[in-house]
């Protein structure tokens, strides 16, 4: 991957010859670096890159297989990393780096990822006992779910976040569950640390659901209850700022594709002039409180279809209410698209509805506002949102090939001329294991 972007000269050197300025680093730390290859980038245009490394460093310990990872932002490198400063002849280059666990934002992770320390942060609610630990999400400088197994073999989500979101996270989820939303139960929260324990849902995620194409879906009628509730949930003071609609992040990720694949920009541009022209009409309808990230994973449910209960509660707040049934039919349109199985038995049955019926979720919201009436919100933002989830990680190819063109812009390339309704320290972790980034947060 080659990034070219002038209000972030870090960013070509992070992603090409990152070695260059993540050695200086281990240096500082006491190590030396004889490997670093990139696994992971995390890139907004024009404001942050965030790249993850695999790499092998010498400590005075010994040598070891370690991540570490590194940052550029237009404000500078990050308060509490190691910071690097290169002089090119064309620009200065600076980035922080820093050694998973230990994120300079997320402070808790180092104990959420340490059996030890995390068994005795745990005692009020498992007893004290040892426990297991798998990391099943991380997002550097924004959040990491940890799967957690006691001696019991209960399982718990332990999630950690920068700690100034604990209590409006705390206060969300409440009052969530008293409106009648299956959320999970926050059962342990501490703000100093910014870990949040919670409650394992019931059943199995949609997303399991369609993949073994056994049990029910849920009904139609079972999300618009589900998203009514939501929106009765939270008001007044408890109510978070309106998050940028699905739509303004299409507008964003079609940037950051014309950036990293040179060759779609002409269909990518033909594609940001219809997203932008949808932008008045879009704001002009947001306001209900939506869940802001609703997809099958999120979702949970029980062998006759049921809804169990929804996590990632994270992006609730005000916004434009086609997002929610825009997001889940896209989530569903690209397993379709990809080759997953995307049907689960007695598809388009009572109790097992077809992809296409869930056109029908949510007709109105309680301010009148028609969920699936056709407005400008174009389907095709779905297939660049999946950009973000399911980018190209394969690095360059060999001299004088030219790079396959990514996924997502070929499933771009087959949604977009389609009629379609307008839904769219030291770690106690001897073994090295792969981070996973993205994925669902609880």
């Amino acid at each position: 991957m080659h990034l070219d972007d002038p209000t972030l000269p870090a960013a070509t050197a992070l992603t090409t010859t990152a070695a260059d300025l993540l050695g200086p680093a281990v240096v500082a730390a006491g190590g030396t670096l004889h490997r670093a290859c990139c696994v992971g980038v995390h890139y907004l245009p024009g404001r942050e890159l965030v790249a993850r490394y695999d790499c092998d460093v010498t400590w005075p310990t010994g040598r070891t297989r370690d991540t570490l990872l590194a940052a550029t932002t237009t404000n500078g490198p990050l308060e509490g990393t190691v910071p690097v400063t290169a002089e090119t002849p064309d620009a200065t280059l600076r980035a922080g780096v820093w050694r998973w666990p230990f994120d300079p934002v997320v402070v808790g992770l180092p104990i959420a990822t340490t059996p030890t320390a995390l068994a005795g942060h745990l005692r009020p609610v498992t007893g004290g006992g040892a426990v297991r630990v798998q990391v099943v999400a991380y997002r550097p400088t924004e959040r990491a779910v940890v799967r957690v197994t006691d001696e019991q073999e209960r399982t718990f989500y332990l999630k950690a976040v920068p700690p100034g979101q604990v209590e409006s996270m705390t206060v969300r989820h409440a009052a969530m569950r008293r409106a009648g939303v299956p959320a999970p139960e926050i059962l342990q929260a501490d703000e100093r640390n910014g870990l949040l324990l919670l409650e394992a849902m019931p059943g199995a995620t949609l997303r399991e659901r369609i993949k073994s194409g056994r049990g029910a879906w849920p009904r139609p009628e079972a999300l618009t209850d589900l998203l009514a509730a939501i929106d009765s949930a939270i008001a007044g003071p408890m109510l978070p700022p309106a998050r940028a609609s699905r739509t303004r992040d299409a507008l964003a990720h079609t940037r950051l594709l014309a950036a990293t694949v040179p060759d779609a920009a002409d269909e990518l541009d033909a594609l940001r002039s219809r997203l932008q022209d949808s932008v008045t009409a879009v704001e002009q309808r947001s306001g209900t409180v939506i869940h802001g990230d609703l997809h099958e994973a999120q979702l949970f449910v029980d062998h006759d279809g049921a809804i169990t209960g929804i996590i990632d509660l994270d992006d609730v707040g005000p916004g434009d209410p086609l997002d929610d049934p825009a997001v889940l039919l896209g989530h569903l349109e690209y397993r379709a698209l990809t080759g997953e199985p995307a049907t689960a038995a007695g598809a388009g049955e009572p109790g097992g509805p077809s992809t296409l019926r869930w056109e029908r979720v949510g007709a109105r919201d309680r301010r009148g506002v028609d969920r699936t009436g056709h407005g400008p919100l174009p389907f095709p933002v779905a297939a660049v949102a999946g950009a973000h989830r399911h980018g190209d990680r394969r690095g360059d190819p060999p001299h004088g090939q030219r790079r396959p063109t990514p996924r997502p812009v070929r499933v771009l390339r087959e949604v977009s001329p389609r009629p379609h309704a307008e839904l769219s320290g030291r770690h106690e972790d001897p073994k090295h294991q792969p981070i996973p980034t993205g994925g669902t947060a609880r």
